[in-house]
């Protein structure tokens, strides 16, 4: 179970909108090829897929973290400019919206703190996001969002200077920076220790409310 989980968390990074700015800047400078191995390619290929069915698709799959996957696929913004893609998730409603913004959310925070999140993802969408964890009854990781605004000030200044710092590779190593006496390391630990069944959470969620999901 746990191989198959960092299996798709591969998948959703390659399909999350956003990212490190140095990321951005130079592999659309320099583009090339990414080779993905036959054994990933399948994996990819046979991933569950849902198709906005509603009640009775829903129901047809069994495995929570399977489900999961295949609704916030569907989830996912067709636009692939990042503000018109925000504005398309923000007109889905409710449980659509939190699907998107609480997976956004995880990725970041598990792949960089609470400190990435903020880098890439700015303070407004953490308000939407903290509404979006209490509507899917995750209420740990929306008091720990919440506190971990309370303390963006402090890191406020250091983004906004390594967004400015030139050149992406001089960015990153800017934002690299940031991350010296953080006051949100201590709420990444308590987010880490929250839990690993959001998933499985939000996979009931589904379930109860399918026609949030429905075409």
């Amino acid at each position: 179970m746990q191989t198959h989980a960092i299996i798709l968390y591969i998948v959703i990074l390659f399909v999350l909108v956003g990212g490190f700015v140095w990321y951005t800047e130079v592999y659309r400078k320099s583009p090339k090829t990414v080779e993905i191995s036959p054994e990933l390619q399948k994996i990819i290929e046979e991933q569950v897929k849902y198709n906005g069915g509603g009640a009775q698709e829903i129901e047809s799959i069994k495995d929570d973290l399977d489900l999961y996957h295949a609704v916030f696929m569907w989830c996912l913004p067709d636009e692939s400019n990042y503000l018109k893609a925000l504005e398309q998730v923000m007109n889905h409603n409710p449980g659509q919206r939190a699907i998107y913004l609480v997976n956004t959310l995880d990725y970041e925070v598990c792949n960089g703190g609470f400190n990435q999140y903020f880098y890439n993802k700015g303070p407004v969408l953490a308000l939407e996001t903290i509404k979006s964890l209490r509507h899917l009854g995750e209420a740990k990781r929306a008091d720990l969002l919440e506190k971990a605004l309370q303390n963006y000030r402090y890191v406020e200044e250091g983004h906004t200077a390594a967004k400015s710092a030139g050149p992406a590779e001089k960015q990153f190593e800017a934002f690299s920076k940031t991350y010296h006496d953080n006051p949100l390391d201590d709420l990444d630990s308590q987010y880490y220790k929250a839990g690993d069944d959001m998933w499985g959470g939000l996979a009931r969620y589904i379930i109860a409310h399918p026609d949030e999901f429905k075409k």
